[in-house]
């Protein structure tokens, strides 16, 4: 169980190299987002669809989802689809990934996340 909430934070916030100017900020970014998400989870007096908002609202803003659904979908087929498919097809991706991770985070019972150093590799720095 407590592989499987790590797993999860981890993919979820490091599943792309965060830009920044130097270390510290992706550093201080990052963490201050998953402090954020923990004192969320340890709260015992919200229900779970509070949660889940709560915990939207935190990480949202260090996403693309659109870029992640270019992505996924890659040259080859993401052209191919209409404006308005694409539209759709970054709604249904993104609620896929907040439907699936958010689910998966609530599961989370009090671990303790031991952080790695940061690695900087020219203009983007990555977080293990």
């Amino acid at each position: 169980m407590k592989n499987l909430i790590y797993a999860v934070l981890f993919t979820l916030f490091f599943s792309h190299a965060a830009v920044a100017d130097d270390k510290i900020d992706a550093e201080k970014l990052l963490k201050g987002k998953l402090e954020s998400v923990i004192i969320v989870l340890e709260k015992k007096d919200i229900d779970r669809q509070l949660k889940k908002e709560k915990i939207v609202e935190i990480v949202e803003p260090i996403f693309n989802f659109s870029f992640m659904s270019r992505l996924t979908l890659g040259k080859k087929y993401w052209p191919s689809l209409t404006q308005d498919q694409q539209k759709k097809f970054v709604a249904l991706f993104t609620k896929r990934l907040k439907d699936s991770y958010l689910d998966k985070m609530l599961l989370y019972s009090d671990e303790k996340i031991k952080y790695k150093a940061s690695v900087q590799i020219k203009k983007k720095v990555h977080i293990p």
